[in-house]
């Protein structure tokens, strides 16, 4: 996750495309952080289409464990799977609210 910061923040010739490269990493390796943000990154880039798939699972996952980032990005990409998750997150608080 650093590395892919300093890849987008220095000037000394790294690419962008080497940021995108180390937080997918970060994502695959389960970086909270990381999996909630590669979507926008992505985007911003100009990439999201090539990884549309794993990236769209690391968006599901982070929207999944109540990340509000992910959620909100999930809901401008795929709104009845988002829909799905912000129930299914709903019902689970309800429930523990419960005992």
């Amino acid at each position: 996750m650093a590395l892919s910061q300093i890849c987008l923040e220095c000037p000394d010739g790294k690419k962008q495309g080497q940021a995108l490269e180390w937080l997918e990493l970060a994502a695959a390796l389960g970086h909270p952080i990381a999996k909630s943000v590669v979507y926008r990154v992505s985007k911003a880039l100009g990439c999201y289409e090539e990884g549309r798939s794993a990236i769209l699972s690391y968006l599901v996952e982070s929207a999944e464990a109540g990340i509000r980032i992910a959620m909100e990005d999930l809901m401008d990409v795929d709104s009845e799977r988002g829909e799905a998750v912000l129930r299914a997150l709903k019902e689970k608080r309800h429930s523990q609210c419960k005992l």
